[in-house]
């Protein structure tokens, strides 16, 4: 949950402040995802779906903001 955003970081420095900062925050991102894999015990899920590097933020915002319906029955 901290890597995602970190990553997104990069992003808006990469692009609005000094792009050398955003090239050096991306790998650091990176770094926290992968330990956090290590922690939990599992393996990422782009290794076997690259497209879910772009799904993760949508994930995490979900997950913050209570996006995930209950389902009646």
């Amino acid at each position: 949950m901290v890597a995602i955003p970190v990553g997104f970081s990069s992003l808006v420095w990469f692009w609005f402040h000094h792009w050398i900062i955003g090239v050096v925050v991306i790998p650091a991102a990176f770094a926290l995802a992968w330990l956090g894999h290590l922690i939990e015990g599992n393996k990422p899920a782009f290794l076997t779906n690259p497209a879910h590097v772009f799904v993760a933020p949508v994930w995490l915002v979900r997950r913050i903001f209570g996006g995930e319906k209950q389902s009646q029955g």
